[in-house]
């Protein structure tokens, strides 16, 4: 049904009888009629006559729509009475509608150029069913503030007949400093220019409070807040009023605020070159930022503003900043691995997704070796996928590591010596939880790298020793096909007739099973 808006209505202090319809009645405007101000008329075509059965309308500041017929058009005439003639000084056209129930019920004249005078004047009017209201344009369905700072609620009217109601809404409040509660359904609300305060009311909102030092709360429902660089000083004021976990690796039942253009590779690299900060992943800058209670780029007394540029949010739930701790790839964007990770190379430490095939990477056996592949993929960080936190220094590495559960860590032990007749070993990270505060971390995506020789190399990753790629047929069920085919290419003799996956020269160490993990690390 579209929307038609009726600006200026009157009502009638009496009843569709009284008006007389096919003739010529008199009133008393002064008594008759009571200003009852704008409405939103909606009908099925732009047209609406005496055999609609489907008519409807809102009052402005009214939370929901009632039934409507349409009586009939006409003229309403400031007239003087002479004999043998009416003489009409002053007519304009004149439609009229009935509500029949609800607190708004009764009898309304729509006169679309207003009244005629009436000073010590006869008034009359001359009403035929037959004449339709031509309704004009529909609107747009997009309620739109009128530039002036603004209440808006449901029940609110914009200049071409929309409406905000409790159902789904899409509301722009434009320029001027607007107060604006979008009610029940999942709304798009854009506060526009200036400094607005947005309540999204229920349902699964989207939010943007766009230019401006603005409030915004989602309210009930799982909502989407959207800020952008140069946005303003913006607070979200119930951040995390959620339905789900938000490490439970769904990021369609949380609040959510997509943070990737301010905390990402460009800019996590660009920070920890410059800064006595060093952080290993996006998120962990980004939880570092949120610290203090604002995400501006002041991150632990260092003013990164100029790198992380453009942000300055404040994320709040119950009056209280949110804690560091539960910012999440679900809730943020923001990925928790892949990016940042340095490795040791020719050039000296490179963050992983900035290293370039033919880089030359530092190996414990062979000295500095060129990688012949690089790639990456990122999945949920459920199950299989969910990867292992490494703290700085649990095994002697020098930030914290974050690697995938069958990636292998070098061990070196007199209890490796005694078990398995070498004293150095490759323990999967999932064997170690557990140790030394490592742990195993689900929820969100979680992005990996890998990096391939000509054959299986031990590597320094923050300075602590683990293994390259090595491509047996577990390793090669998480990449993609395209990934799977480029190594192929580069390795054709990796490709093994006897269906046990794709083979290469032996491990650099011999490896640790499930059993044999926990007698190594007493």
């Amino acid at each position: 049904m579209a929307q038609y808006l009726l600006s200026g209505l009157y009502e009638f202090d009496g009843s569709v009888a009284a008006l007389g319809v096919g003739g010529i009645t008199s009133l008393n405007v002064l008594s008759n009629l009571t200003f009852a101000g704008d409405a939103s008329l909606s009908s099925g075509d732009n047209t609406a006559s005496s055999t609609d059965t489907d008519l409807t309308i809102q009052f402005e500041g009214d939370t929901e729509a009632t039934a409507a017929n349409y009586i009939g058009g006409g003229i309403i005439a400031t007239s003087i009475a002479t004999f043998p003639v009416r003489l009409v000084v002053d007519g304009r056209e004149l439609y009229v509608l009935e509500v029949t129930s609800g607190a708004n019920a009764g009898v309304y004249f729509y006169v679309p150029e207003d009244l005629p005078l009436a000073s010590g004047l006869l008034n009359s009017i001359e009403l035929d069913a037959n004449i339709s209201l031509n309704l004009g344009t529909a609107s747009d369905g997009i309620v739109n503030g009128d530039n002036t700072g603004e209440d808006m609620e449901v029940g609110y009217i914009d200049g071409d007949g929309d409406v905000i109601t409790n159902d789904a809404d899409t509301i722009n409040g434009n320029d001027g400093d607007d107060t604006i509660t979008a009610g029940g359904g999942n709304d798009v609300v854009d506060g526009g220019n200036d400094n607005d305060v947005i309540n999204g009311g229920t349902g699964d909102d989207s939010i943007n409070g766009g230019a401006g030092d603005d409030a915004l709360t989602g309210g009930d429902g799982d909502d989407t807040f959207v800020y952008t660089s140069g946005q303003g000083a913006d607070t979200i004021t119930d951040f995390g009023n959620d339905t789900g976990d938000a490490l439970d690796g769904d990021a369609t039942n949380n609040d959510f605020v997509d943070l990737t253009d301010f905390y990402n590779a460009s800019t996590l690299a660009a920070v920890n070159a410059v800064g006595t900060d060093s952080f290993t992943t996006e998120l962990g800058m980004l939880k570092a930022d949120q610290a203090d209670g604002t995400l501006d780029g002041n991150i632990n007394g260092t003013d990164y503003s100029a790198i992380i540029a453009g942000i300055n949010l404040r994320l709040e739930l119950g009056g209280a900043a949110v804690a560091s701790t539960e910012m999440t790839v679900e809730t943020t964007g923001v990925i928790c691995f892949g990016a940042g990770t340095l490795i040791t190379t020719k050039r000296g430490a490179i963050p992983i997704e900035l290293l370039l095939p033919d880089d030359r990477i530092l190996t414990m056996d062979n000295g500095y070796k060129p990688v012949r592949w690089l790639g990456n993929r990122t999945v949920r960080a459920t199950g299989k996928n969910a990867p292992i936190h490494i703290p700085a220094g649990a095994l002697g590495n020098e930030r914290e590591l974050v690697v995938s559960p069958n990636h292998r860590m070098w061990i070196r032990s007199a209890e490796a010596e005694l078990m398995l007749g070498d004293h150095e070993v490759l323990v999967p990270a999932k064997f170690l939880v557990g140790h030394n505060g490592i742990t195993q971390q689900r929820g969100g995506l979680i992005g990996y790298h890998h990096m391939l020789f000509d054959q299986h190399e031990i590597v320094f990753a923050e300075g602590c020793p683990s293994e390259s790629f090595h491509p047996g047929m577990q390793a090669m069920d998480t990449l993609s096909q395209a990934s799977k085919d480029e190594i192929l290419e580069l390795f054709p003799e990796l490709a093994h007739v006897d269906g046990e996956g794709m083979q290469m020269s032996a491990l650099a160490r011999q490896s640790v099973k499930a059993h044999e993990a926990p007698l190594l690390l007493m």
